[in-house]
């Protein structure tokens, strides 16, 4: 079972572009705006048990109960975006939950045996893409359950209910 006990908190795009992805998104759905976080860095960076570092940004976006995720990543360097979709091409790429424990959680879809495609640090949140695109053609984004998390995910919640569609992308 992949998602025992947990629910989908996020549906995540590669897009090529954060710009364009925030107006489609947000003409198509009627929601926004999407809160950008430009040229992340991640520490403590794996791909596929290797060390990495590449250039990306997102923006994230609530919509209903769903938060929604677009990911745009600046050059073609080894990633799990890059293990979906080859530089140009844009798609669905991964859900993302919420779990008390991200190792525990990582451990056990390796038991289900499923690839650990990526994992790192970004602030004080540790996350883990898990590889399930065999099994169902998305990877899975592991979060950890911390107030951190909790307060961003709720300011992105806030600016949706104030949302006057004045815009589509801030930050």
């Amino acid at each position: 079972m992949i998602l025992p006990g947990a629910s989908i908190i996020q549906m995540a795009w590669l897009v090529n572009s954060l710009e364009e992805g925030a107006r489609r998104f947000s003409s198509t759905m009627g929601a926004g705006p999407f809160k950008a976080f430009r040229h992340i860095e991640i520490e403590n960076g794996l791909h596929r048990g290797r060390p990495t570092s590449f250039d990306f940004s997102l923006a994230l976006m609530q919509a209903g109960d769903i938060q929604m995720e677009l990911v745009e990543q600046h050059d073609d360097k080894p990633s799990v975006y890059r293990d979906l979709y080859p530089k140009g091409k844009e798609g669905f790429h991964h859900v993302a939950v919420m779990v008390p424990d991200v190792a525990k959680e990582a451990a056990r879809y390796q038991a289900l045996g499923f690839e650990i495609g990526s994992a790192g640090k970004f602030g004080d949140v540790d996350f883990v893409y898990v590889d399930t695109a065999p099994a169902t053609g998305f990877m899975v984004e592991v979060l950890p359950d911390t107030p951190g998390i909790r307060a961003l995910f709720g300011s992105v919640r806030k600016a949706a209910t104030n949302w006057d569609g004045s815009t589509t992308l801030i930050g």
